[in-house]
């Protein structure tokens, strides 16, 4: 949609009240479209600044905090669906769904952007890189060994469930701009 811009000349009013002649420049009609003009203006360096640090704000209290839960949780839930519930805790895994699904929405508000809804992928790849990590361990140990494997070794896969979701943003960001 295109916005007609109306200027008017001014010329023969200022010439008559102050009995000068100025050169206006010939005012015709000029087209813009309208995204021309919704378009903000560069950002100054104070709004710079500040979205930097509200963007590190979020990933260090809302992200990584979130992301954690969500890594061990679901690496738990994984042991526990996969072995019967009573051999580890079955009274645990409703409080386990809880904090699941409340960590997801924090990485999903520490990383991704809310109006996004492709940014949903930040948290299904920490949910899919800590089942594999959870039937990885689950083939490895059994039932009675698998807390020492919880304990041991799920926390050094950790910075690997940090890491995978901004490659995976990254991904979803430019999946759609053309090269």
């Amino acid at each position: 949609m295109e916005r007609v811009e109306l200027k008017e000349r001014f010329a023969p009013k200022v010439v008559a009240c102050f009995e000068d002649e100025q050169s206006f420049e010939n005012a015709a009609m000029t087209y813009s479209s309208i995204d021309s003009l919704a378009k903000n203006k560069e950002k100054t360096g104070f709004s710079r600044n500040a979205e930097i640090l509200i963007t590190i704000l979020r990933q260090v209290f809302l992200f990584f905090p979130g992301a954690f839960a969500l890594y061990f949780v679901t690496v738990s839930l994984t042991g526990f669906f996969y072995f019967k519930p009573y051999v580890i805790g079955g009274s645990q895994v409703p409080l386990s769904l809880i904090i699941g699904f409340i960590s997801s929405i924090l990485t999903f508000l520490g990383l991704g952007n809310i109006k996004n809804p492709k940014h949903l992928i930040i948290p299904l790849s920490i949910i899919v890189f800590s089942i594999a990590i959870g039937l990885l361990g689950c083939y490895r140990y059994d039932s009675g060994t698998f807390l020492y494997f919880l304990g041991r070794y799920v926390p050094l896969f950790f910075p690997l469930a940090l890491i995978i979701p901004f490659f995976a943003k990254f991904w979803i960001d430019n999946l759609g701009k053309k090269e």
